[in-house]
């Protein structure tokens, strides 16, 4: 497990600055419109990262598309709603 987090800390560290990055953007008074904007692209690049980073690991399955697409769907949802 210490070799995994080591070899990934880096990827780790990005991904929480995305989602800090995020909610700050959501949070703040901005257009709604931007923070739609805002949103499904911090989701895209969560997204792609996630399917790298599976793919990387030589775990990437059929399941796991669906998984992240669902959760895509999910946060979007969940960021659109506090959005407003």
């Amino acid at each position: 497990m210490y070799t995994y987090f080591k070899n990934h800390v880096f990827q780790y560290i990005l991904i929480l600055i995305l989602f800090a990055i995020t909610v700050t953007a959501v949070s703040t008074p901005i257009d709604y419109v931007q923070k739609l904007v805002f949103i499904a692209i911090s989701l895209f690049v969560y997204f792609l990262w996630a399917i790298w980073h599976h793919w990387e690991d030589h775990k990437l399955t059929k399941e796991t598309w669906f998984e992240y697409i669902a959760l895509m769907l999910l946060l979007f949802w969940l960021l659109i709603t506090i959005a407003q």
